[in-house]
Formats: C-alpha cells, structure tokens, sequence
C-alpha cells in the first residue's frame, strides 16, 4: 500500500496572510519556492496591515536594478529601511490588546541586520509557524537544482518529494496543466480558504485578508487554531 502525502508548494510572502499557513497546516510538505523571478508590487517583499487610517501595504523596499534576471533569493533590500517600517507596524498595532505580548521579538525581527527578502521573509515565516504551532517539513526549491518551469517545474518538485498528491492554490486553476500531474500519477486538490471574522481593534467593518499579523494583535492566543 502505497504512502499518501500531500506537497504544496508557495513562494516565501512577507508577513503572509492567514490563508498561507492554513495550507501549510494542511500540507504534510511544504516547498518554498524561492528560486522563481521577484514580482515587483506583489506579496514577496509587503502585505496589509489595519492602520488607524485604513488598510495600508507594510513594505521592504527592494533594490530592483536588473530585477529581472533576479529570483527572489537573490533579492537585496534598500538600506536603512527598518525605522520606517517600524513606525509604521508600531503605530498601526501600539495600542492593540496583544502588541506587548510579541512587541519586542517583532522589534528583533525587524532589526536583524539581514539584508536579503528571503532572509526576512523566512524569519516572519518561521515566526508565525512557531505561535501557530504548524509542524509540517518546509524545504526549498532552490536546493533541488530544476531547470524546468511553469507547471512541470510544480510536477518535478512533488515527484523529488514522493508526493501522491498537490495542493495548488485556489487560482491555479487558470493557469495549471493538469494533463501533467495526471501523467506522473499526482492527484490535484485546489486550497479553500475564508478568513473567519474576529474583533479588530477600534473598527467597525471586519477587513479580511490582512497578515496574520492583524490576528495576533487582536486575538487571544490560544484561540489561533480557530482562524488558521
């Protein structure tokens, strides 16, 4: 009898949303997939906070001369952006019920010292796995050493990591070949996911879709299991 495992597979998001590591949550592997080109004015290098003037993008600035030819691990960030972008993440959250809870490890993440966005990423990354108590593998595409693309680089990273099954992301199903996963014998299942309405400081409206950051501000932290 054949052993079922499930592999998905996400480029590193700054301050990823809830949705990210409910599927990791669901994963029995997970792939980092930091080898492909950055996208400029995407999720690799920002996300969304709540701010008390509405929702705002939180962003490390990227040196972006000849990004083109560049994948994300081998992006550098613009110098001295950490004070910035503290201010920001601290005046958006100061006066939340969990900010001094996790103020002061937030603080040494941002001012690590590192000056590559995967390094940060990573850092946020395993942060966040670390309070949600998520378990599941993580490995690098980087280290398997492909030189395909698109949907059979997806298909060669589940073969090298014995999957039997991939969980793509809900909006794959617009750009996936699924004749190829068939033919390596990978069964396909799309990630569902719905941000569960909590208590968001000071506002009224709920605003899905922001960080996990916005969650640990704002709910309790044994209740996380409920909302990932």
């Amino acid at each position: 009898m054949s052993i079922q495992k499930v592999v998905t597979i996400h480029q590193p998001e700054h301050l990823p949303w809830c949705g990210y590591f409910n599927k990791m949550r669901l994963a029995d592997h997970y792939v980092i997939l930091d080898d492909v080109q950055f996208k400029k004015n995407n999720y690799q290098n920002r996300n969304r906070i709540l701010t008390p003037y509405g929702v705002k993008w939180l962003s490390v600035p990227i040196q972006m001369k000849g990004h083109i030819s560049k994948t994300i691990q081998n992006m550098e960030v613009i110098p001295d952006w950490e004070s910035k972008y503290w201010g920001l993440l601290a005046q958006s959250y100061g006066k939340h019920p969990f900010y001094k809870i996790y103020s002061e490890e937030l603080n040494t993440i941002v001012f690590s010292g590192k000056t590559n966005i995967l390094d940060i990423n990573m850092d946020w990354i395993n942060f966040f796995r670390k309070l949600f108590q998520i378990k599941t593998p993580l490995s690098f595409s980087s280290s398997l050493g492909l030189q395909s693309t698109s949907t059979q680089r997806l298909v060669e990273i589940c073969q090298r990591h014995e999957a039997s099954e991939y969980l793509a992301g809900g909006g794959a199903k617009d750009y996936l070949e699924t004749e190829l996963f068939d033919t390596a014998n990978i069964s396909l299942s799309y990630h569902d996911f719905s941000p569960r309405r909590y208590s968001q400081h000071q506002i009224e409206n709920f605003e899905p879709y922001m960080s996990a950051l916005d969650l640990i501000m704002n709910v309790e932290p044994n209740s996380y299991h409920e909302y990932i």
